[in-house]
Formats: structure tokens, sequence, C-alpha cells
């Protein structure tokens, strides 16, 4: 493999979603008051990234795809200064959500160790933050944009995981080949469907998501025995 396919969210960085959903929710959902009801705001914007997710439309990036989505079940929000608060909160406040996170050391490592031997590392986290957000999470994970190949975030993003079509939009980002490329995660369905796209799949259990046993993965280890593959590999 040349190309490494890496997933965020419970991969480089450790992941209780309860803990995350009940932090990010209760900051987000604080910082819009005014802006949107927060106690109706959390399952609207779960409903609207659920309809971006599914939005399968080649023309339309997943930013207007999100923002159709939940002005539509907000009918008369203003749309403008919403965006905006939702991007002065991934800015500043959303820091208070990195209590609940850390980086998950032997993925961290391991990434450290490719990216030190040349591979070409892409970070394939699910583009539903916008780049500010993304940007955030790597650095609590402790990276920066600039030391990956391609990050794919909203903005820049067509597609969702599962879906075929973003992995298919990843690699020619990445200019990658997908019999050469593996993609590396936890959840047993968004991560592992790379393999739709030819991608060889490594799923990670320290937080996994989804049923492991079933997943159809070519490599499933712990974090430490991904690392542990790595060097052994690589």
């Amino acid at each position: 493999m040349t190309t490494f396919l890496i997933d965020l969210d419970g991969t480089l960085l450790t992941m209780d979603v309860q803990a995350f959903s009940h932090a990010y929710f209760g900051a987000l959902s604080r910082h819009l008051a005014g802006v949107v009801d927060p106690h109706e705001f959390p399952t609207k914007l779960m409903a609207a990234t659920s309809a971006m997710q599914n939005d399968l439309r080649p023309d339309i990036g997943n930013v207007d795809k999100f923002k159709v989505a939940f002005e539509r079940m907000a009918p008369g929000l203003d749309l403008s200064v919403f965006w905006n608060r939702m991007t002065e909160f991934y800015e500043g406040p959303f820091d208070t959500v990195r209590s609940v996170v850390a980086p998950n050391e032997p993925v961290v490592r391991a990434v450290r160790y490719l990216q030190n031997r040349g591979q070409t590392v892409v970070l394939a986290t699910n583009p539903i933050f916008p780049a500010v957000a993304t940007s955030k999470r790597l650095m609590w994970a402790g990276f920066e944009p600039k030391d990956f190949a391609w990050v794919s975030t909203m903005e820049n993003s067509r597609f969702c995981k599962p879906h075929v079509e973003y992995w298919r939009d990843v690699l020619t980002a990445a200019g990658a080949d997908a019999a050469a490329s593996i993609a590396v995660g936890n959840d047993a369905v968004e991560d592992v469907s790379a393999r739709l796209a030819g991608i060889a799949t490594c799923l990670v259990t320290d937080y996994a998501i989804g049923d492991t046993g079933s997943a159809g993965a070519d490599r499933v280890v712990d974090g430490a025995g991904f690392e542990q593959w790595v060097r052994e590999t690589y």
C-alpha cells in the first residue's frame, strides 16, 4: 500500500460518542440560542446532516446540501446569520469539547511513522463538518491539515460515507489508485464501505462503532495492533 486513508473521530482521536455528543450539542445549542430553538436544534441538525449524507447529487457540494436541508427544517431562518454563528462557534466555543477527546496515541504514532517513511496519508474523515471544525479536531490529535496529502471537509466534498461516491472522489483528489490504498477507521459501516470502491480496509477497534465481527474488513486490530503492523510492514 502507498496511500493511507485515515479516519479522524474514533481513530486518530479517542471518541466516546455519548460524551462527545453531549458536550458538542450542549455547547453549540447554547451558542445558537436566539437564532434557533436550543431544544429543537439537535434533532434538526442531525436530520439535516443525515439528509446531506444521503444526497447523492453530484453537482452540489456538501455545504449547500446541508444549508438547503436545514433551511427546510427551520422555515423563516436567516441562513446567513445561522451559518455565521456556526462558524463563530467552531472558531471559539468548540474548544470546550476538547475535554472529552484525546489523541489515540498508537494510531497517531503509526500515522507519523508512515508520513516520515514517505507514504501518502490522506485524512478521510466523513465530511459532515466544515474545514474550521476539522482543523480544530486535527489539532486536538496533534496534527495540522498541511500534514496530510488531502483533507476531506464539507467545503471540498460532494458526498459522504458510507457511499462509494465519497471514496471515489477521495481517490481522485489524492491522485491515488484504489488497488494501492487502504482505508483505516473505527466505523464498521462508514469506514469499511471503502471496499465498495476497491479499497482495502482496516477496522481499528479501540472506539469501534458497529459490529466489527461482520464488517468484512480486510484487517481488524486495535490501535496498538495497527501500529505494530505498520512498523513491521513499512
